[in-house]
């Protein structure tokens, strides 16, 4: 079973707030706080980053938490991906994705995910990001029980393989891989 956290009505307003934003075309049907609301927000999660000087120096690198990602889904597509940044002033930052590459991706990786047969454990939602190496992931993650973790990538530059999943093991090793061989210096490197 996947369990996904719940998130404060605040946030839900900021998100909607943006949504209406960037969304002109939105079929959203208005937010009352007090009454719920009737909105396609689903699949609340908790972000997490791994640097890449954990990933060069740690053996078990550890991901910190960024923030909560929620999908905005109709019943035929993800229409968008927002992320809420938390930062020390306890002010979120928001951002919302809407490239169309992006949201197949992400919905590729979430219809892998719901493929798998879960029944006998529960897993937490969660995704994670490694900026430097261009890797976002949904991670399934195990109370308890790290080494039954469940990578699913969303996105890669060449790393990792789309619509397969990888174990806390296999995950780590090509990002720590990865790391060993990034080099600052390169010149072919954008930035």
């Amino acid at each position: 079973m996947l369990k996904f956290i719940n998130i404060s009505t605040n946030d839900l307003l900021k998100i909607h707030t943006i949504k209406e934003q960037g969304n002109q075309d939105t079929d959203f049907k208005g937010f009352n706080a007090v009454r719920g609301s009737r909105t396609n927000l689903v699949m609340p999660h908790n972000s997490y980053s791994v640097g890449l000087s954990s990933l060069k120096t740690e053996n078990e690198p550890q991901p910190e938490m960024t923030g909560i990602q929620v999908i905005d889904a109709s019943p035929a597509a993800f229409k968008s991906v927002f992320n809420l940044y938390f930062d020390k002033d306890s002010n979120n930052k928001i951002q919302m994705l809407h490239d169309k590459k992006y949201l197949r991706s992400y919905e590729n990786a979430f219809d892998t995910v719901l493929n798998l047969d879960l029944d006998e454990m529960d897993f937490e939602v969660r995704s994670i990001i490694i900026p430097a190496l261009h890797v976002e992931a949904i991670w399934l993650h195990k109370e308890n029980n790290e080494n039954s973790d469940i990578f699913t990538i969303v996105r890669s530059i060449g790393l990792f393989e789309g619509n397969k999943t990888y174990n806390r093991k296999e995950f780590y090793g090509i990002l720590k891989d990865a790391a060993a061989n990034y080099d600052l210096e390169d010149y072919l490197l954008g930035g």
